[in-house]
């Protein structure tokens, strides 16, 4: 056979340039600063050359070592022989590991990492909650789950790497669901329904349910910003400066009908007349209904925008006139509950607010306290009614009168 080609022969190879320890990336779970105790966990070797650039095969000679308290950690380490290499531990005692990577007995970038293990999360401890698992999810509006890892006792987890799964089934199949390790022991996972009817959303730790998985979670019609009303004194002329009012939002489907469940996302802001921002509050009463809160710094023609999936609802922009706020010093109270009040019987007497120079304020919304002391320090419940026309009317005899109301900007 000499001078003869044996079978396939000639062979063609390309020479590349070999992998360089400063320019090699390690990635994943087992270089983070908690891996769970007693679990299986990995990392990832990608080799790059001397420019960055990634290794496109396999055959460099890489080596990874873990060290525990007690001594070194069994490593299993697989050449995917596409430039990428997997390291698999598991740590079997609590406390810092050192791992090594190496490339040819020298340190990659970033090589020895110090990590800790710590108790696993427990199944049965774990927390959910968040809007993506409350019935009534609003159809094709991104809705999450919130996930707080909890080890055997009940105490939270504070880093993360738990082998955390969400999954999500709608009435058509399997809905994408991105989940985020947000390194703390928290875990975020969003999804967004795109039919309606009941979805199954499952959390698994490892391959079991958490505790009270799975949900079943009915996806409805999401409101409709064209038939969604919003009511109250904050979107009214005559909203008191530095002073908190409100707003409720009235949720509505496409056919005009009150929606039964929260976890629409409605939007508000409010600006004043040179910019100024008042921060507003949106609480979800989980009924449909959400009540809005925000205090106008100062007087002026104010804006409040009320937007649902970036479309304006019902009236909105509302533009009102906010006005100065009552002065406690020109207001008065007046009537027969501040003159001979009888003993057990019901009384009641005004108060009208007026500004800084003595005017009647034309509307509500000032910010009036009243405290009724008895003999003897004893307080009294007492009843507020706001006429909405500077006009407070309150029931119940006092021995003592406070109204308290805020300066003007």
């Amino acid at each position: 056979m000499a001078d003869e080609h044996v079978a396939d022969s000639p062979y063609t190879v390309t020479a590349r340039d070999p992998a360089d320890k400063d320019k090699t990336e390690v990635t994943g779970p087992g270089i983070r600063k908690g891996v769970p105790h007693n679990l299986p966990t990995h990392l990832v070797i990608h080799a790059k050359d001397k420019n960055g650039e990634p290794v496109p095969n396999g055959n460099d000679d890489f080596k990874v070592t873990v060290n525990g308290p007690k001594g070194a950690v069994p490593v299993e380490l697989e050449d995917k022989d596409d430039g990428t290499y997997v390291a698999t531990y598991t740590p079997v005692d609590l406390g810092d590991h050192t791992v090594e990577v190496k490339l040819a007995d020298q340190h990659v970038a970033k090589s020895p990492y110090h990590v800790t293990s710590r108790p696993a999360a427990d199944k049965s401890q774990t927390k959910v909650s968040g809007p993506g698992v409350k019935t009534g999810v609003p159809n094709g509006v991104p809705t999450w789950v919130d996930i707080q890892a909890r080890d055997k006792d009940g105490n939270p987890v504070t880093t993360g790497n738990d082998d955390i799964k969400v999954t999500v089934d709608g009435p058509n199949g399997p809905v994408a669901v991105d989940l985020i390790d947000n390194d703390d022991g928290t875990y975020k996972a969003n999804y967004t329904p795109t039919d309606l009817g009941e979805h199954t959303v499952e959390v698994k730790l490892g391959d079991d349910h958490v505790a009270e998985s799975p949900y079943k979670v009915l996806s409805r019609p999401a409101a409709d910003a064209s038939k969604t009303e919003v009511k109250g004194p904050g979107v009214k002329d005559g909203v008191p400066e530095q002073v908190e009012t409100y707003f409720n939002i009235l949720a509505k489907d496409a056919d005009g009908k009150d929606v039964e469940y929260g976890g629409d996302r409605f939007e508000v802001d409010v600006t004043g007349p040179n910019g100024e921002k008042a921060e507003a509050t949106v609480n979800d009463n989980e009924d449909g209904t959400y009540r809005v809160t925000y205090t106008a710094p100062c007087t002026g023609a104010f804006t409040v925008e009320v937007k649902l999936q970036d479309k304006q609802v019902a009236d909105s922009p509302y533009k009102i006139n906010v006005r100065e706020r009552g002065d406690a010093s020109k207001t008065t109270a007046e009537g027969p509950g501040l003159v001979h009040p009888t003993q057990n019987v019901p009384q009641h007497f005004t108060v009208t607010a007026r500004d800084r120079d003595g005017n009647d304020l034309a509307f509500g919304g000032d910010k009036l306290t009243v405290k009724i002391t008895g003999p003897g320090g004893v307080g009294v419940d007492s009843t507020v009614e706001d006429k909405e026309n500077g006009n407070t009317a309150s029931t119940i005899p006092p021995s003592s009168l406070e109204i308290t109301s805020s300066r003007s900007c």
